[in-house]
């Protein structure tokens, strides 16, 4: 395990980055929120390091169009011996190249009652208006940020940046498999 908290943060961020990069050309950070909680952040990571915005969307090939990513959590670092992360908090979203316009979002954080709760929410459009789903709390389990990229790549046929991308996406799932704490 990690020798310290440090480590732990720096070796999170790497899984992460190999995870998001095998779809789009990302730089993953992280930032304290609170005392005990960080905030993992994407962008690309073609753009100049001076202007990046934070929690920038990720450009995600697929043919002649673009899809968006934004993809942030929050997490904990527990287990004072071993330095373990739980994530607290998650928000994936994927966009479509026309402005302002969501596809689908996946949600884990806490609701009024204290408990979390994971959930997606498919968002309207043309094709959808006055759909019964459009913009409701659709119950999920806890989705690996794995899931959605390759939800990404086999659903959307977003094209994969990395030719081992199954491999890379089966050993960081492993980690986080490992050291869940659910």
């Amino acid at each position: 395990m990690h020798r310290n908290r440090d480590q732990a943060l720096t070796e999170y961020q790497r899984l992460i980055g190999r995870v998001l990069n095998c779809i789009a050309n990302t730089w993953v950070y992280s930032a304290t929120t609170l005392s005990d909680e960080y905030m993992l952040l994407a962008a690309p990571a073609d753009q100049n390091p001076r202007t990046r915005v934070p929690g920038s969307l990720l450009r995600l090939r697929r043919g002649q169009e673009t899809l968006l990513l934004q993809a942030s959590q929050r997490f904990q670092v527990f287990d004072e011996d071993n330095f373990r992360i739980s994530t607290v908090r998650y928000i994936y979203v994927i966009w479509s190249p026309r402005p302002n316009e969501r596809i689908i979002d996946w949600h884990y954080h806490r609701r009024q009652n204290e408990s979390f709760e994971a959930h997606l929410h498919i968002r309207d459009d043309s094709r959808t208006t006055n759909h019964q789903l459009v913009n409701r709390h659709i119950p999920t389990g806890r989705v690996p940020l794995e899931d959605i990229v390759r939800f990404a790549i086999e659903e959307l046929n977003v094209e994969a940046r990395d030719t081992n991308w199954r491999n890379v996406l089966e050993e960081t799932e492993a980690v986080f498999r490992e050291n869940r704490t659910w």
